[in-house]
């Protein structure tokens, strides 16, 4: 995968822009859908948008470094032609960004579209006129159906976005930008990778539904293309804003503890849940507050250190007696606590850990948490068997940055 690079100096590779480019016009032409309308997302083209009157089946390219040519147009328009022939009369329409921001033309000429159907081969120097696979007829009717829109910048088409969902979302820019936006073109990338054309279509106001409740949830796609730093933000954001980390939900934290006693992190695995058990819960808390579960992917040899670990630092837990007999009745019982007022004065433990293995294994006995945060590989809901309102998943070995998300989120 591409190395990731800091803020503003950030240049994705071709590929990714112009599917970046793709998912943005996507975006913006859901949202500018009227609401009975149907949206395909990579359907006979990229988008199409069926409005029961006009449809219109939407081609997406970035070509920043080409400018624009008759020629450049065959491979666009030839798969289109031939669906029109083949009896989809549908508009059609090229959105395309050619480089130094050039103007193309909005519609073709009968001649144009010969001249952009008339290939030379380089080698042999042999002609093929490609319109001559089809009648005249057919060939004068879809120059009236085809169009072409000059696209903006992919910068320029991204603030269009982000001000589309600031306006149906009833959001700020900041809020689009932070939260709105990365689960706009996840959802989009899900769409668009559904087997199945029914499974692609999506109307606007499901749209606007899935992307305001989405789930946190990063690939390393989305990574690449939104940047690191950014993601870390608006995890915290989202983390913050749905309150899903209130001391009163039962919250499970998975992290990756692979090899730890060899790598030396057991140190500062054991000071994140540190933190969790002391400022998150015990001494000075609400007496409705909870402990947190923190589930450890590794060995039983790093799950065994990072529980010495905080023995040695004076940090009771609850493990259901996992290296005994592990009990899913014993780990789900809340902490026996002594109050001051509506205080916590002290508990019996302030912390429940768990390896992965034992936690997957007898998931299905165990409570089902309100939130799970993952910073493993694993996804959130490979540690749940119901329906968790609120899933978060960010791949991460920097404790430092795992201590800020959730100090930050509170």
């Amino acid at each position: 995968m591409t190395s990731f690079h800091q803020p503003g100096n950030r240049v994705a590779s071709a590929a990714i822009r112009g599917y970046v480019y793709q998912f943005d016009r996507t975006i913006i032409e859901i949202l500018q859908a009227s609401r009975d309308s149907v949206v395909t997302v990579e359907g006979c083209e990229d988008i199409d948008i069926d409005n029961g009157i006009l449809p219109e089946s939407i081609q997406c390219k970035y070509l920043a470094s080409a400018k624009y040519s008759l020629a450049g147009l065959r491979d666009v328009i030839l798969p289109m032609l031939q669906s029109f022939n083949d009896g989809r009369r549908w508009q059609y329409r090229l959105y395309a960004h050619y480089a130094d921001g050039r103007q193309a033309p909005t519609a073709l000429t009968l001649q144009d579209l010969k001249i952009s159907l008339t290939e030379t081969k380089r080698k042999s120097a042999e002609t093929i006129e490609h319109y001559k696979d089809f009648s005249e007829e057919v060939l004068r009717d879809f120059v009236r159906h085809f169009t072409i829109t000059s696209g903006n910048s992919i910068e320029s088409q991204k603030q269009e976005v982000l001000a589309a969902l600031s306006e149906k979302m009833f959001a700020t820019l900041e809020d689009s930008k932070d939260l709105h936006y990365g689960n706009a073109i996840a959802y989009v990338m899900d769409l668009a990778m559904r087997p199945t054309e029914d499974e692609r279509k999506i109307k606007k106001g499901e749209f606007i539904e899935q992307v305001n409740k989405r789930k946190m949830l990063f690939t390393r796609w989305q990574e690449e293309v939104l940047g690191r730093t950014r993601i870390a933000k608006m995890m915290r954001s989202r983390l913050k804003t749905s309150r899903s980390l209130r001391p009163t939900n039962r919250r499970t934290l998975v992290v990756n503890g692979r090899d730890a006693a060899q790598n030396g992190r057991v140190r500062e695995i054991a000071h994140l849940i540190e933190i969790l058990a002391t400022e998150h819960y015990g001494p000075g808390r609400l007496h409705s507050a909870k402990p947190w579960t923190v589930v450890v992917e590794g060995a039983d040899s790093d799950v065994g250190a990072l529980k010495v670990s905080l023995i040695n630092e004076g940090i009771v837990f609850n493990d259901g007696y996992e290296s005994i007999a592990f009990s899913p009745e014993i780990f789900d019982t809340p902490p026996v606590i002594n109050v001051n007022g509506s205080k916590i004065r002290s508990a019996s433990h302030s912390i429940r850990i768990v390896g992965s293995d034992t936690y997957i294994k007898y998931m299905h006995e165990l409570k089902s948490p309100h939130v799970i945060v993952s910073f493993s590989h694993a996804s959130p809901a490979c540690y749940s068997s119901d329906k968790v309102p609120y899933e978060f998943h960010l791949r991460s070995t920097n404790t430092e940055e795992m201590i800020h998300i959730l100090r930050a989120s509170t």
